[in-house]
């Protein structure tokens, strides 16, 4: 059904960093979302008046707060799908993980009144009626609600949305409260005990957390790391030029989902031309730019390639961490001052866990590999890497 869905109503439905087909996508998620989430509460506060159940009415509740979500669903893929303009140069792709902070929002909402609504019904004592037309209901919200998670997160997978997966895990968490509010029925009919309040405190708990995930998982609005797939992927492609001896401080900014720019330091040999080097820099960010979509900016960093001295300290350096230190990467090594007093310089990318003891460690490695080095003296400039594990 979901495939087919997509075929009618989504053209060029794998063009999924296209603005406007992301947009489709979203669209498509919050019309069927809207239509069987308005049905669904409808349904259920009718049956919630017939039972006397507070956990029915709190899912019902659930179902109109999920249309106003696919509402913003909707609004934030329209908003995302936005040309860039004067004021956002980069476009409006952030907006969808705004829209996911609002799903959030919502999630948590519906979990306090389905809490507040819970604890009067313990506090008050109120019976719960049994109704096969209920059971009905009941059965008709969990089939939808179950094939609402399966379509959105395929949605969501397919175009990397997180404001999606966001609308599937709701719809989960949905199945999972339909089939909690049917026991309440079985538990009363047997013993005459009303755990309806009860279970619909465990049902708002259920909300606060999937709110708390969906919440996390749109924070990527402030910034996180390049997966390590992504950073390997460019390295690889600008390598493949003879020309290029290494690479390293590859920064990637994302302004919003499947839309990034990068820089990159790019290592050839000092001995080329200034024309030399910048075409390499030139090829490799068109490479790039073809292989993945990714805007590069290169910066070119000369290197020493006939120094037996900055060869010799370089591959002892080397040797050193991979030994000692295999999470430490070394890059633009360099000596100055060679005429009087020369000192070896690197640059050494470390994990973010050494960072509190940074200095610690500077003059641990310091004292190791100087001791290595004829005479020479050593400065180490510490940073931190900007990929993911």
């Amino acid at each position: 059904m979901t495939t087919l869905l997509i075929k009618i109503f989504i053209k060029n439905s794998n063009e999924i960093n296209n603005t406007k087909v992301r947009k489709m996508y979203g669209m498509l998620s919050g019309i069927v979302g809207i239509f069987i989430n308005l049905m669904l509460a409808i349904l259920k506060f009718f049956a919630g008046n017939i039972s006397g159940s507070i956990a029915i009415t709190g899912d019902a509740l659930n179902n109109l707060t999920d249309c106003i979500t696919s509402i913003v669903t909707i609004i934030g893929f329209r908003w995302a799908s936005l040309p860039a303009d004067k004021e956002h140069p980069f476009g409006h792709s952030r907006a969808e993980y705004i829209a996911g902070i609002l799903v959030s929002i919502i999630i948590f909402l519906t979990g306090y009144e389905i809490l507040r609504n819970s604890i009067h019904s313990i506090l008050h004592h109120n019976s719960i009626h049994i109704d096969y037309f209920v059971v009905y209901i009941l059965t008709i919200s969990f089939v939808c609600k179950f094939w609402m998670f399966l379509f959105n997160r395929k949605l969501g997978k397919k175009i990397n949305s997180d404001a999606l997966i966001a609308v599937s895990a709701d719809s989960i968490n949905d199945v999972f409260i339909t089939i909690a509010t049917i026991i309440p029925f079985i538990i009363y009919n047997f013993l005459s005990f009303n755990i309806d309040g009860y279970l619909g405190v465990l049902i708002s708990f259920i909300f606060f957390r999937a709110g708390y995930v969906s919440f996390k998982n749109s924070l990527k609005i402030i910034g996180e790391p390049i997966c390590s797939k992504m950073a390997q992927e460019i390295k690889e492609i600008v390598k493949n030029d003879k020309n290029v001896l290494g690479t390293h401080d590859l920064l990637v900014h994302s302004y919003g989902p499947s839309k990034y720019m990068a820089s990159i330091h790019v290592e050839v040999s000092e001995n080329l031309t200034l024309k030399e080097a910048h075409d390499i820099g030139e090829n490799a960010a068109n490479q790039v730019f073809l292989k993945t979509g990714i805007q590069l900016l290169t910066h070119i960093d000369p290197i020493n390639t006939k120094d037996e001295n900055l060869k010799k300290f370089t591959l002892i350096t080397l040797d050193h961490l991979n030994n000692n230190y295999k999470n430490f990467l070394a890059h633009e090594f360099r000596i100055i001052n060679k005429t009087k007093n020369p000192i070896f310089v690197f640059d050494l990318e470390i994990p973010y866990e050494y960072k509190k003891n940074q200095q610690k460690l500077k003059n641990t490695l310091y004292k190791e590999i100087s001791e290595k080095l004829d005479g020479y003296d050593i400065n180490i400039n510490i940073e931190f890497g900007y990929i993911s594990n």
